[in-house]
């Protein structure tokens, strides 16, 4: 490893970092895969929370342009049995506001339907990326763990190849 001071590497050395009290910190990988994963499940629960949010305004919403939608049956069936009156040109200005109406809670909702199947869509991707990295850190501590087994177990051979004849390392006793 090496550091960049003024355009020339110097070793991570005391030498290497005159002027400086300690090396630049740097985390390890697992660190810093560790830190990931817990910022995807925290991203992850905020998207499954807006996404919960998103779900019951959408279903307000359905509630009302049903109620709306009903009402305007009701109003056209009162309308068929009424007669004529003077105030037909008022009824047809305030149908036709209401069918405005009708028609951007329809546009609101189809929004909020195509706004949820998105976030779902999202949150399934983020869940298999999360997925993924959770099988790529278990699989690099499984070889961090069998590289410092044979570390150890390397350095007990070397302990054991020191050893006169008939010695024992207090290791070996204890198994």
């Amino acid at each position: 490893r090496a550091l960049r001071s003024g355009g020339q590497l110097h070793e991570l050395s005391v030498a290497g970092t005159v002027g400086r009290r300690k090396a630049p910190v740097r985390r390890s990988r697992g660190a810093r895969l560790d830190a990931e994963l817990k910022r995807t499940r925290f991203d992850n629960q905020r998207l499954e929370t807006e996404l919960e949010q998103l779900g019951r305004s959408l279903r307000v919403a359905e509630g009302e342009l049903e109620n709306m939608n009903d009402a305007e049956a009701e109003r056209e069936d009162s309308m068929e049995t009424a007669a004529v009156t003077i105030q037909a040109q008022a009824r047809g200005q305030a149908g036709r506001k209401y069918a405005d109406a009708v028609k951007e809670k329809e546009a609101q909702v189809l929004k909020m339907q195509q706004e949820q199947a998105r976030r779902r869509d999202e949150l399934a991707q983020r869940q298999r990326e999360l997925a993924s990295r959770e099988q790529q850190l278990a699989y690099f501590k499984q070889v961090q763990k069998r590289e410092q087994d044979r570390k150890r177990a390397l350095a007990l051979e070397r302990k054991r190849r020191l050893l006169e004849e008939g010695e024992v390392l207090p290791e070996d006793e204890e198994a």
